[in-house]
This record gives C-alpha cells, sequence and structure tokens, in this order.
C-alpha cells in the first residue's frame, strides 16, 4: 500500500535528530507566515478595491455632506436660538 504525503512526513520526521526537527519547524513557520501574508495582500487590495468603487464614494461624499449640513444646522441654532 502506498503511503500518503502525510504518512511519509510522519515517517521522515521520526527519523530527524532534534537539530533537524528544529529546522524542519523553522521551515514549516515559514511556509505557513508567506501563506498568511498572500491571505492579507488578498484581503487588502480587496479592501482596496471596494474602498475605490463607485457606490462607496458617493457614500462617503453624502456623508461629507450630511456632516457639514449637521454642523451648520447646529451653528444656525446656537446664535439664533
Amino acid at each position: 500500500m502506498a503511503m500518503t504525503m502525510r504518512q511519509e512526513l510522519s515517517f521522515r520526521i521520526r527519523n530527524l535528530d532534534d537539530t533537524q526537527v528544529a529546522e524542519a519547524l523553522r521551515l514549516i513557520s515559514s511556509i505557513q507566515s508567506a501563506n498568511e501574508s498572500k491571505e492579507d495582500i488578498i484581503e487588502d487590495t480587496l479592501i482596496a478595491s471596494l474602498e475605490n468603487a463607485w457606490e462607496n464614494r458617493k457614500a462617503r461624499q453624502v456623508y461629507e455632506w450630511d456632516k457639514v449640513r449637521r454642523r451648520a444646522e447646529q451653528e444656525y441654532y446656537r446664535l439664533y436660538k
């Protein structure tokens, strides 16, 4: 019966000394870090594309206009009431 890749990895790790196991763990850690950074890049790209989407730009513009309008109303009520 053929071994799966996980079984082969397990078999090979059993035959390593402590120094080699430590090196293998460092390699695994660097592989995982690289995968996580790729996910972060994809997520950052997605957020940037959504941030620049037409609908979001318009929503931010409306929000800013509303903020200015509220400030103007508050100033009006402060001065004339």
